[in-house]
């Protein structure tokens, strides 16, 4: 067997589980009530953005923050900020929509901190879908090992995830019944973690780079298109691009999925894809670690951004999104990228 055909078995395999996910379930969806003609007008709203208008606007200032717990955590602390989401909408047709949702009306942000007195470099860390939580975030992210490492660590939690979601079995971020809510909501994330970057800031956290997972990795990278004062993006698995989950399903809508509602759908999410943009920090700064059989976030997005914005720091890893081969390759790379950043020996 040649490796090339090794690859195409290890990666079919590592596809299984992925092609059970790539598709959110119906009862955690709702079903939309508006008229076709409102839909299309509300759709349209993005897809005519003026392209010399920023999409995603940063808050100047940092939050005013509640520091809601605080434990211990090895020689340091483990703390929770809350903080106000001010993001009321781009849509005012939206506007009112976006606020209903109470929970997510707040932010959170976990903070893993070291008691010395010096300055750390810290990790700010952005979880994927359904993937909220500091345990998990621990697990998943190795936060354990980051701060024995002597970096300080942050979690910062998706819209409508976690504290934030008004339903525990409901998918208030991704709804393909109703588009301009979900990108209104991207546009919500971007903001709310500028702002949780300014609240480091001000805490005293002046050096911090960011790793994003799967729709962290969305996030980081449209995050990276904006002025921000990261050192550095590193993007695993990213998700360059939503379309295949949030197209228009039948049952979900008051009228079919004709050709025009799909045109309509597809324009309005090229606001919310990194395809679309340009990142505003140099490439050097931004690192990807993809799966070359990955289905739920699949590689060719990947790819493409990468040549697209010409960066060179780009990993594969054979295997799916869940289950990959050589973990280890995943693991090297991440940190030799922090010993280069010199986020590492601050002991």
């Amino acid at each position: 067997m040649t490796i090339q055909v090794a690859r195409t078995v290890l990666n079919f395999g590592g596809g299984l589980t992925d092609r059970l996910m790539t598709r959110i379930p119906g009862f955690m969806l709702g079903k939309s009530t508006l008229p076709r003609e409102t839909y299309l007008e509300r759709l349209a709203f993005y897809a005519d953005w003026e392209p010399d208008v920023a999409f995603f606007p940063t808050p100047d200032a940092p939050p005013t923050a509640d520091r809601l717990e605080e434990r211990p955590h090895a020689s340091g602390r483990r703390l929770l900020y809350r903080y106000p989401s001010r993001f009321s909408g781009h849509n005012p047709a939206m506007r009112d929509e976006l606020a209903r949702s109470a929970n997510n009306q707040s932010a959170y942000l976990h903070v893993w901190r070291h008691d010395a007195a010096a300055a750390r470099p810290l990790v700010l860390c952005v979880h994927g879908f359904g993937m909220e939580g500091p345990q998990r975030a621990e697990r998943m992210f190795k936060i354990g090992r980051l701060y024995d490492r002597g970096v300080d660590v942050a979690l910062y939690h998706l819209p409508h995830h976690w504290r934030r979601a008004d339903g525990r079995h409901k998918s208030g971020f991704l709804r393909p019944e109703n588009v301009p809510f979900t990108i209104e909501e991207w546009v919500r994330n971007v903001h709310d973690l500028h702002s949780a970057v300014l609240l480091l800031r001000s805490l005293g956290h002046e050096r911090i780079g960011l790793i994003g997972a799967s729709l962290g990795g969305l996030t980081g990278a449209l995050y990276a298109t904006t002025p921000t004062p990261l050192e550095f993006v590193f993007l695993v698995v990213p998700a360059v691009d939503l379309t295949t989950f949030l197209m228009p399903r039948a049952g979900l809508m008051q009228f079919p999925a004709d050709a025009l509602l799909l045109e309509a759908t597809r324009a309005a999410l090229r606001r919310i894809t990194p395809l679309s943009y340009a990142p505003s920090m140099p490439v050097e700064r931004i690192g990807v670690v993809a799966h070359e059989g990955d289905r739920i976030c699949p590689v060719r997005y990947t790819r493409d951004l990468v040549r697209r914005w010409k960066i060179t720091s780009y990993t594969e890893v054979v295997g799916g999104h869940w289950v990959y081969l050589d973990r280890r390759v995943r693991g090297r790379t991440w940190y030799a990228w922090l010993q280069r950043a010199g986020f590492l020996g601050q002991d």
